[in-house]
């Protein structure tokens, strides 16, 4: 298991690692982890998506539904909400800015990516912001100076249900059917596991060979291991660069079905995918819910 453990372990530790060195610098320059429009703010509007057009990865690193943008005490703040200010994606893609309104030139632009503002910021070098906005006149007001301080939404009207974009739809189906096949093969698994652990016995088994070509993406180790005497195989969960030849695994197998056996190492692969499975189940059930909660937070 300690190959298997690592090869999951490692990338899930060098993302984590990389998060909390986010959430630190963060802290430690002054920028906020959540995001939040002030009192006095003349425009804000959150879930918006923008892009920095100061050299090809920002262009292509652009922001979709996920920026904060509001404009108070002259100056327009452009910022990613969390978690998309994590991972410093807002410093790699530019995606993070004050400005002041002063320095704003906009102009509109229609086109295959729709109705968007391009903001040419004037300064020692001059950059440029596309941004969609929803309130694209009143965005243009605040920057004017026509707007006054917007008037909040009380605590009852901000519960009502906005309507949810296609996207957001789209991502409910996909993580529902993705979290019921995930939940329930694992829920699956788990009860032959049981079982197994249960009313099994346990055979040393060893890697003999693989079911495809070393290297190709279904390549899968083959364990042979014997019950009285009597040789028996069974598929690998190891894959390509995972398994050895030789590499002895633990088996489990029914006595009275000594061919029908599963490796010891099941079981955590299983309880993975199941707890996978309900939190993504979760999520999509609650997503709504969550990005309003998010959005109160916002003062938006």
């Amino acid at each position: 298991m300690g190959l298997e453990f690592l090869a999951i372990a490692a990338p899930i530790g060098w993302v984590g690692a990389w998060i909390a060195g986010s959430i630190l610098y963060r802290r430690k320059s002054g920028k906020p982890l959540f995001p939040r429009a002030p009192d006095n703010a003349v425009f804000a509007e959150a879930w918006r998506s923008g892009r920095s057009l100061k050299n090809v990865l920002t262009r292509i690193g652009g922001a979709r539904n996920c920026l904060l943008v509001y404009v108070a005490d002259g100056a327009l703040t452009i910022v990613p909400v969390f978690p998309f200010n994590l991972m410093f994606l807002p410093e790699t893609y530019g995606l993070e800015t004050t400005i002041p309104i002063s320095d704003i030139r906009v102009t509109s632009l229609d086109g295959l990516f729709g109705k968007r503002l391009l903001l040419t910021i004037a300064g020692l070098k001059e950059q440029r912001f596309e941004l969609w906005l929803r309130d694209q006149q009143g965005f243009r007001d605040a920057l004017e100076g026509k707007s006054v301080a917007l008037i909040r939404p009380t605590h009852e009207k901000r519960l009502d249900r906005p309507r949810a974009g296609w996207r957001l739809n789209l991502f409910r189906v996909f993580a529902v059917v993705w979290g019921v096949g995930a939940g329930a093969a694992g829920l699956t698994g788990l009860a032959q596991d049981t079982s197994f652990r249960s009313h099994g016995m346990i055979a040393t088994g060893r890697i003999v060979g693989h079911t495809g070509e070393i290297g190709a993406k279904n390549d899968m180790g083959v364990v042979q291991y014997e019950v009285g005497g009597r040789a028996y195989t069974l598929t690998s969960l190891r894959g390509s660069g995972i398994y050895k030849i030789g590499d002895l695994e633990k088996v489990r197998y029914l006595p009275d079905d000594p061919a029908s056996a599963r490796e010891d190492d099941y079981l955590g692969f299983d309880f993975l995918f199941a707890c996978l499975g309900s939190c993504i189940l979760v999520l999509a059930l609650t997503i709504g819910r969550i990005a309003r909660v998010f959005t109160r937070s916002m003062n938006v």
